[in-house]
């Protein structure tokens, strides 16, 4: 995924398919993908302490050593794919 904003909304790209996706609506805006949307997923937003209290077992996840050379460390060209202009509808 590729990072993005528009109007202060997070826009993600996927590089499989090149669509952008809004984060708010969960729907595809631009690409092969528009107008399809993603499946929600509940969730709930708490401080560390809460999500400690209600989940003592629970873990934290981390960059994994062995594999961090993995990871995408020049998306920054990526971004400039992103849609400059585009109509969104207001539906």
């Amino acid at each position: 995924m590729l990072p993005a904003s528009n109007n202060q909304n997070f826009l993600m790209r996927d590089k499989e398919t090149g669509t952008w996706w809004q984060q708010i609506t969960g729907k595809a805006i631009y690409g092969p993908l528009r107008g399809a949307a993603l499946e929600l997923v509940l969730s709930d937003e708490l401080t560390f302490g809460e999500w400690r209290s209600e989940s003592p077992a629970g873990q934290v996840l981390a960059p994994v050593a062995k594999i961090y050379k993995e990871y995408d460390s020049n998306w920054e060209p990526d971004v400039r794919q992103a849609p400059r202009r585009h109509q969104f509808s207001r539906d």
